[in-house]
């Protein structure tokens, strides 16, 4: 890509500062639905392919509220026959 070495002004349409709003509002983390309803979508994956520009940081910042902790609510494991449902002893199972 050929970098200029004098910036080229360019004129600015509405749909522009339309676009970066849009962006801007969904980078901040207003829900799709607002942003959708701000811009008069009728379909919120126009806002979301459209709008929605992920970059590395965004991906990042995903990833990054991932929880690897075990799970204390989880149910105990089924070793007992109590703890079992009552179709896996006619299965065979206990």
């Amino acid at each position: 890509m050929k970098l200029w070495a004098i910036p080229i002004p360019r004129a600015i349409r509405f749909h522009d500062t339309r676009h970066t709003t849009g962006t801007l509002l969904l980078k901040a983390g207003v829900p799709l639905a607002t942003v959708q309803r701000i811009l008069r979508h009728s379909d919120p994956a126009i806002t979301s392919e459209v709008y929605g520009h992920l970059d590395l940081e965004d991906m990042r910042a995903g990833i990054n509220r991932l929880s690897f902790q075990p799970n204390r609510n989880a149910l105990p494991a089924a070793d007992s026959a109590k703890n079992r449902p009552p179709f896996a002893a006619e299965l065979g199972c206990g």
